[in-house]
């Protein structure tokens, strides 16, 4: 009943019978008699509460930003509301079937993952206990597997975040020991794959430096040398190794078809230098040779000094399948 008129009030009551002073008095009685009903009909149950926090923490948005500081702190406060609300409570909420059964599913898995080769298990372990954390997040035992599963699938920053939630979650000292226990484990093994990540890349570094040493290595062994017979239009000259000396025997100097000898000569396995001249023509004067292997290792290319006109020339010798005859 809404009262409007305090006529209504005063016509309840012959004259004489009720002062103003008692008729407001009755009058703010009733109103607050009424604000009351109408505050307890409209008040939430610890059910309702619970309801709603639920509602809130599927509206937090996760997935590749499930341990983001902004989204984290929205869980643990809704975590930490709902712990609350169900110690309130006469008797434990409700589970859902379903998530009864995710979360037995997700147990499953990490039964059946007895040998390395079965950690695939774990990131299904992980999908089914984040199923059954959704359609129940308020129990502790989801929310802390959920957190063991994401630790075993190496998924160590989001184990971290999701132990928080636990942590939040626990009511009982067991229960936060164990989120102790669980952040000590997710920490170790966190610094122990470190190690092992550090010492794998130290291994394949060391891996690829020996297989590019190894491949350099046979490069150079079939890389062309300077060992050969050489020869120009009027030049022949052979190169003879033994190990990794090289030694210059001059061969035939086809214009003069006099003998001629190298001095001052220097050859590694890519190029050769020395000075030409011959004895027997001291008025001829000297050349000197300055010539590198061709990439092919057919030619040698580089260039000629010139002794009587003081000129430079390029110059280039070809290898001969055949040996040369030595004067």
């Amino acid at each position: 009943m809404l009262i409007s008129d305090l006529s209504l009030v005063h016509d309840a009551y012959p004259e004489g019978h009720m002062s103003k002073e008692n008729i407001m008095k009755n009058l703010l009685t009733i109103v607050f008699s009424v604000a009351m009903l109408t505050g307890l009909a409209f008040a939430q149950t610890p059910q309702d509460e619970l309801s709603q926090a639920v509602a809130e923490w599927a509206s937090v948005k996760v997935g590749s930003k499930d341990s983001d500081a902004e989204t984290l702190a929205a869980r643990e406060r809704l975590a930490s509301k709902m712990a609350a609300v169900v110690a309130r409570m006469a008797k434990p909420p409700a589970i859902p079937e379903e998530a009864e059964f995710h979360a037995t599913k997700g147990a499953a898995f990490f039964k059946l993952a007895k040998t390395p080769a079965d950690a695939a298990n774990f990131p299904k372990a992980v999908k089914e206990y984040q199923d059954a954390v959704n359609l129940a997040p308020w129990i502790f035992n989801y929310q802390f597997n959920l957190a063991v599963a994401y630790t075993k699938a190496g998924q160590f920053n989001i184990a971290s975040s999701s132990l928080k939630l636990a942590k939040a979650l626990a009511a009982t000292d067991d229960e936060r020991r164990a989120t102790l226990n669980q952040r000590a484990e997710i920490e170790a093994a966190q610094e122990m794959a470190a190690t092992a990540t550090a010492e794998a890349e130290k291994a394949a570094q060391a891996a690829k430096a020996k297989a590019d040493a190894d491949a350099a290595a046979e490069r150079e062994r079939l890389r062309p040398t300077m060992e050969g017979s050489w020869g120009d239009q009027a030049l022949e000259f052979q190169v003879l190794r033994a190990g990794e000396r090289f030694t210059l025997i001059p061969g035939r100097y086809l214009p003069t078809r006099l003998r001629w000898r190298a001095t001052d000569v220097v050859i590694d396995k890519q190029g050769i230098r020395f000075t030409f001249d011959q004895p027997n023509c001291p008025q001829c004067g000297s050349s000197k040779y300055d010539l590198s292997l061709s990439p092919s290792g057919n030619e040698l290319t580089g260039t000629l000094w010139l002794s009587y006109n003081g000129k430079t020339v390029n110059t280039n010798f070809h290898r001969n399948p055949e040996s040369l005859s030595v004067p």
